[in-house]
Parts: structure tokens; C-alpha cells; sequence
């Protein structure tokens, strides 16, 4: 297994930022915020199944009380 430095992290990083500030110039203004408003909801949902210990998270959450 390669390591990575932090100069190819931070390499890495840049690189995902810009080419996102790209996609999101091609983008128009009702997609931006269509695409807010569905992580917002996608957040909330996951948010509430977490808090009440529903789907995949209810394992960890009940060996974490054990």
C-alpha cells in the first residue's frame, strides 16, 4: 500500500474544487438549488433515521450500548 504526502493530498484536493467550480458554472441557478434542496432533504432523512436508531446504523448503535 502507497503512502500519499500531504503535498498530493492537498494536490488532490485542489483538484476536486476546481473541476466542482467548473461543473457548477455549466450548471443554472434552478439546478443549484434543486441540487441544495435534495441534500437537504437527503440530510434530514438521515439525520431522523439516525436519531431514531433506524437502518443500517441500529447494529452500531446497539453494540455501542452493549
Amino acid at each position: 500500500m502507497t503512502q500519499t504526502t500531504d503535498a498530493e493530498r492537498s494536490a488532490l484536493i485542489v483538484s476536486a474544487k476546481e473541476s466542482f467550480r467548473a461543473a457548477q458554472r455549466l450548471r443554472t441557478w434552478e439546478h443549484r438549488v434543486a441540487a441544495m434542496a435534495r441534500m437537504n432533504l437527503a440530510n434530514k432523512t438521515t439525520n431522523r433515521k439516525l436519531l431514531s436508531g433506524e437502518g443500517m446504523f441500529r447494529d452500531c448503535l446497539e453494540k455501542k450500548s452493549l
